[in-house]
């Protein structure tokens, strides 16, 4: 099993409940590329536990959640401002 790149990103509009979702990504070892946008590197079942757990927290007539999952050639094709951010 191996692991997939994330990019995950997110519009809560509950403080606290924001601030559970940025706090649970950065237990599973997210990098926080913007104030509600980590890249992180999941395996399958941790991506399930995660949208499971996120699930619990949000409005679903105002929050979103976006997730997608990025392959390693992509990734490295990427453009990324300033360069030096990774």
């Amino acid at each position: 099993m191996q692991q997939q790149l994330y990019l995950i990103c997110y519009d809560i509009r509950d403080d606290g409940n924001r601030l559970k979702v940025s706090d649970l990504l950065e237990m599973y070892g997210g990098s926080r590329r913007n104030k509600s946008v980590f890249e992180i590197s999941l395996y399958a079942y941790q991506m399930l536990n995660i949208v499971q757990e996120i699930e619990r927290w949000i409005e679903k007539d105002s929050d979103v959640i976006l997730c997608y999952r990025i392959c390693r050639v992509c990734y490295e094709n990427s453009i990324f401002l300033p360069e030096d951010i990774h």
